[in-house]
């Protein structure tokens, strides 16, 4: 067993060098393709600009690519505001298009695609917030509409090749919603969004019921300044930061024999609680979905609170893949036994999860020159010097 953990330990190296080659995946949306039509019926609107306002603009998510299923950053071609300048300009139709169109602005809170892969099954999704605008006569944006499309589907095969599909589903979807708000807005919300539709039908698939709180916050209405945790499961970060989890009853905690891990099922019909879902509380530990980021249905335990969130988890790479595609489930155990848990983190500032690697930690310290300077003179893949930089950081960056 040791001289076959060796030899795997050497192939994960040599694959771990194979798969870095490409650093990021541009993702193009044909435009002269009829496939590629984003057909709405009785448009009463053009897109007349886009305002990028996400957090991070600098990508649109993450892909799998290569062998071994490497995280390669995701790029739109042209950019986010310059492709889908290009993209609608060639692509937006109307079916029975008899009005005068009237300009509108699109603001992008979030736009971000995904992928999950585990050893046998594939999946993928796309997340937007849409914020519209009308035009006043002083020429000022007026919010008038929001859209959050969140889809999640599985796949078999190249899941990465059916991103620019999925794009072109959900602003078709976001742009039916508003044109028919546009059109009549008469008893209908000025809001539409796929992640309150899912949360509805897995809390009506599952039997569970949301708990109501007072409309007035409190001191304990706030994790960082409440004296009790409350127990249940949050839906939503926004839950967790007010300490105000929906399901309080009708669960049943699965525990592992992996105590930063556990499970949860609805008491009514044994259902596994998956993708809907932020995270856990049992009254003092808070415990984070790792479907989130891969393929799993485990929640793992925060061991650290601020500003970012982390823990450690396992995590699922490239070279994992690849000795599980080789050497199959006696491969994979071997090098679960070598390599250690990865450092997870929530980076509260946008919401996002991320493995600690080098290039994550540099850019989150970017603007912090003493603790980036600590970071790279001792081992920067070493778990605990990773964790106390996060200590010392969430010290220095208080919660928000």
């Amino acid at each position: 067993m040791k001289q076959l953990g060796l030899f795997i330990h050497l192939f994960l190296l040599n694959v771990t060098v194979l798969f870095s080659q490409a650093d990021t995946y541009p993702i193009r949306l044909p435009t002269d393709k009829p496939n590629f039509l984003i057909s709405i019926k009785n448009r009463t609107f053009y897109i007349n600009e886009i305002i990028d306002s996400r957090s991070d603009t600098n990508s649109i998510g993450m892909v799998r690519k290569g062998i071994g299923s490497k995280n390669v950053f995701a790029t739109l071609e042209g950019g986010l505001v310059g492709g889908l300048n290009n993209y609608f300009t060639a692509c937006l139709i109307s079916i029975n298009m008899n009005e005068t169109l009237t300009p509108v602005a699109l603001e992008i809170k979030e736009f971000e695609i995904s992928e999950w892969v585990d050893m046998r099954s594939n999946d993928a999704g796309i997340k937007m917030c849409l914020v519209f605008y009308k035009y006043t006569g002083q020429n000022q944006r007026v919010p008038f509409y929001t859209a959050e499309i969140d889809e999640i589907k599985e796949g078999l095969f190249d899941i990465t090749a059916y991103h620019p599909v999925r794009i072109q589903n959900g602003f078709t979807r976001a742009f039916t919603k508003m044109n028919d708000y546009l059109r009549d807005s008469t008893d209908k919300p000025a809001f539409y969004s796929e992640t309150v539709l899912k949360i509805a039908k897995s809390l009506k698939s599952t039997g569970l019921k949301k708990a109501g709180y007072p409309d007035s916050l409190g001191i304990e209405d706030n994790i960082r300044t409440c004296s009790t945790r409350r127990k249940g499961i949050y839906l939503t970060y926004d839950e967790f930061l007010a300490n105000r989890p929906s399901i309080i009853d009708n669960y049943v905690v699965e525990y592992t024999s992996d105590s930063t891990r556990l499970k949860l099922r609805s008491a009514s019909n044994k259902i596994y609680l998956r993708w809907e879902y932020w995270g856990f509380c049992d009254g003092k530990d808070i415990f984070y979905n790792a479907q989130n980021y891969q393929s799993a249905i485990y929640y793992s335990k925060l061991t650290e609170y601020g500003t970012l969130l982390a823990w450690h988890d396992r995590y699922l790479d490239a070279s994992d893949r690849a000795v599980y595609r080789v050497f199959g489930v006696v491969g994979l155990i071997v090098a679960n036994e070598i390599a250690d848990n990865d450092c997870m983190i929530y980076n509260t500032a946008n919401k996002k999860v991320y493995k600690a690697t080098p290039s994550v930690m540099l850019s989150i310290l970017k603007n912090d020159s003493d603790l980036q300077q600590q970071y790279t003179e001792q081992n920067r893949q070493e778990s605990s010097h990773i964790f106390d930089i996060i200590k010392q950081y969430n010290l220095r960056h208080p919660f928000k």
